[in-house]
């Protein structure tokens, strides 16, 4: 019975931890021009009090950003473009 559980054990350890492992060894791909361009980044975050309401606003790294506010029962969003 003791055996069973150590065996048991491992599975679980390496099916938790076998996958993280598995990258270690893998080699990173630079980043390229064309890469970084595709990038955005969300800045300027605020919640509503009452959390339903949440506005933020969105820049990718070439062209032109967007403000978005989003309601989060209703699941809806609403952009306005801003350069």
């Amino acid at each position: 019975m003791f055996a069973f559980a150590r065996t048991v054990r491992r599975v679980i350890v390496l099916f938790l931890f076998g996958p993280a492992l598995a990258s270690l060894g893998a080699k990173k791909k630079p980043v390229r021009q064309d890469t970084h361009e595709i990038w955005n980044t969300i800045g300027g975050s605020s919640l509503s009090p009452d959390g339903v309401w949440l506005a933020h606003k969105h820049s990718p790294v070439v062209g032109n950003g967007a403000i978005v506010v989003r309601n989060a029962k209703l699941s809806t969003e609403w952009k306005k473009l801003v350069p």
